[in-house]
Formats: structure tokens, C-alpha cells, sequence
């Protein structure tokens, strides 16, 4: 190899270094710009909040802005496997409304149009051991990711509440209940999900700065009675769309406040409690 075809080699080197150089240090730059355009708009809301007596707690805002709206259908396919999961093989009855009702060896359930649903276990098919562990190992089965948020008891009852997700983002009406009695599980229920795609035709972006002031005007108004905001997260609410189990997933907020959890429908501005 000749001097000559070295240093060029070298040069060719030395430049990409040097772009790369320049490319990182734009990365980080805007990185930093962009984390303190962020600490700046959390710190305008909170001045905006604590003027009307609402306090947002500092590191509240978790997400700037929420995901693209996506599309949901109702999946038989989808929905029968679950149904086996529980209840095993299953044999299905048409009910009026759009309802279908799975029958097995070890349960039964009933499953509606919008995603509620309520399957009873059998003894002889209530699944033993820890309640959490046993409901892990269910909701890896599932087509769709779900993850448990909360344990509730009551009475001789066990709950464990798990929460569907798309696309990492959480769907945060659709929440399903696994009750157990003495470690062993009888029923689960709630609104689930199954097939989803995503809005082709959804361009818009939906901030958190709208919504935060769409919340301080229901607090202002008296829809919701709140004084301080612990956490707001973005996700997706499930928005039933037709009688036939077509649905949508809006772009949402999640305010944990003082008095309880609010969920922000950004498409239709409506708010809701939740969990």
C-alpha cells in the first residue's frame, strides 16, 4: 500500500471522526435544549395551576405529549382464545347485543361488543399459588401486552388489577380484575382489548399543556374538586365506536390528584375518574 493511499485513508478517517464528532454534539445539545424547554413549560403550568389554587408537585409531567390515536376491532378469534385460557376448550352461543357467551369444562363467560367481559372459573378449574404469580403467568399468554398496577382486597377476596398496553403506552380504561378466593382464582373481568392498528389518518399532536389547562378549567368549573397533581401521564382511553365491537383508542391524559385519578380524552375533551 502506498504513502499516498494511507493518507487518504487517513483523511477519510480524521472526517468521519469529525462528523461524528459534530453529530453527537448536536444530539446532546438539542438534548439539553430540550430538556430545559421542558422544565421551563412544566414550571409555566405549575405558575398557571398554583394561581387557581392547584399545586403540580415537581417532576409530575412525565410525558409532553401523548401518542397517536390508533384503531381497534373486535377479534373472535382473539377473544375465544382467551376464553379457552380460562375456562378451556370453549363452545360459543350468540346472545343479543353482540353478546357471545363461552362455555367449558372450566368456567364460562360472557363477552360483549365494547370489550366487557366477565368469565367464572370453576373450582375444578381455579387456578392455586400466589395470586400475582398466578395472574403473571395468564397475561403472558395474551396476544396483547398487560402488566398488574395494583392489588386490591376485600373481604376473604384478592384482586389483582392489570392494565392493557400499546405500543408502550398504557390504555388506561381497560383494565382487567383476576379475584381470588383462598389463593384460587374464580373470575376475571373487565374491559379488555384485542385487535389494533394504527390511525393512518392521525396527524395531530396533543400536548400536555392543553390538557392541563382543559383539567384547571373543570377544576375552575366545579367538574372536578382537586388541590394538588401528584402525576400526569399519557396514554390511551378505549372509545367504543360501534354497536359491532369497532373502537379507537384516543390520545389521553392521566391526572393523579389529591382526590383521585382523572383521565383526559384529547380527541373529545372529556374527562372522566378512574383508577
Amino acid at each position: 500500500m502506498s504513502a499516498k493511499t494511507t493518507n487518504i485513508k487517513n483523511v477519510i478517517i480524521a472526517a468521519l471522526a469529525a462528523i461524528n464528532l459534530l453529530f453527537i454534539t448536536f444530539i446532546v445539545a438539542n438534548g439539553v435544549s430540550e430538556r430545559r424547554e421542558r422544565a421551563q413549560a412544566a414550571r409555566d403550568l405549575a405558575d398557571i395551576l398554583a394561581r387557581h389554587g392547584v399545586t403540580l408537585e415537581e417532576g409530575a409531567i412525565r410525558d409532553f405529549s401523548a401518542p397517536q390515536q390508533a384503531l381497534a376491532e373486535r377479534s373472535r378469534a382473539e377473544e375465544k382464545e382467551f376464553a379457552d385460557l380460562l375456562c378451556g376448550e370453549t363452545t360459543v352461543t350468540p346472545g343479543g347485543g353482540n353478546i357471545l357467551q363461552y362455555e367449558g369444562s372450566l368456567g364460562r363467560g360472557v363477552f360483549q361488543s365494547g370489550g366487557n367481559f366477565t368469565v367464572k372459573v370453576s373450582v375444578e378449574g381455579a387456578a392455586g399459588g400466589r395470586a400475582e404469580e398466578t395472574t403473571r403467568q395468564y397475561l403472558k399468554k395474551l396476544r396483547n401486552r398487560a402488566e398488574i398496577f395494583r392489588l386490591v382486597l376485600t373481604g376473604g377476596r384478592e384482586s389483582v388489577l392489570a392494565r392493557y398496553y400499546w405500543k408502550g403506552s398504557p390504555i388506561f380504561n381497560c383494565v382487567m380484575a383476576f379475584t381470588y378466593e383462598d389463593g384460587r382464582l374464580v373470575e376475571v373481568s373487565g374491559k379488555r382489548v384485542s385487535a389494533l392498528r394504527a390511525d393512518e389518518g392521525e396527524e395531530d399532536t396533543h400536548l400536555v399543556s392543553t390538557a392541563a389547562l382543559a383539567f384547571l378549567r373543570a377544576v375552575r368549573e366545579g367538574r372536578v374538586s382537586c388541590s394538588r397533581i401528584s402525576a400526569v401521564e399519557a396514554g390511551y382511553v378505549y372509545v367504543t365506536v360501534s354497536a359491532f365491537g369497532e373502537g379507537a383508542l384516543h390520545p389521553a391524559w392521566a391526572f393523579t390528584t389529591d382526590t383521585g385519578v382523572y383521565y383526559y380524552d384529547a380527541v373529545t375533551g372529556m374527562i372522566e375518574e378512574g383508577l
